[in-house]
């Protein structure tokens, strides 16, 4: 019997639109403080520009910028100027754009991960924000 041709299924670097298939929420222990914290993990169909399509997982904290701006990306909401509501986003069938890029391993050099960046709305809209204050503007 024969085996089976290596092939790589690692995603390539470049831009993608991804669809959210799944979402969990995991509690995790920090090892140094003791504290509970939570990983959001994500699995994720990728579309290429060229329509090839990969599977991808990507596990973010919500103190991460990259999660915030998958929240702006998935229709979350601005509560003041320190927090996005991630409680009424439905993640599950909803798309986002990113680029992947890979990211050295920080406790093996031979290895390395695929990392989302540049998170945006499908739309390719960057999310408004707005470092103005009311009594600013001048109407």
């Amino acid at each position: 019997m024969n085996m089976p041709d290596w092939e790589t299924l690692r995603i390539p670097e470049g831009a993608y639109t991804f669809t959210v298939k799944d979402m969990e929420k995991r509690k995790k222990t920090s090892r140094s403080t003791g504290k509970d914290f939570v990983i959001v993990s994500l699995k994720l169909t990728a579309r290429s520009e060229a329509g090839e399509h990969f599977t991808h997982q990507e596990s973010l904290l919500p103190w991460e910028d990259r999660y915030r701006d998958l929240l702006i990306a998935l229709g979350g909401k601005s509560e003041g100027n320190t927090r996005i509501s991630g409680e009424d986003v439905d993640p599950i069938g909803k798309s986002f754009t990113a680029e992947i890029e890979y990211e050295a391993d920080a406790n093996d050099t031979t290895k390395s991960w695929p990392r989302m960046k540049d998170i945006n709305p499908v739309n390719g809209d960057k999310p408004m924000t707005s470092t103005a204050d009311d009594d600013d503007i001048p109407f």
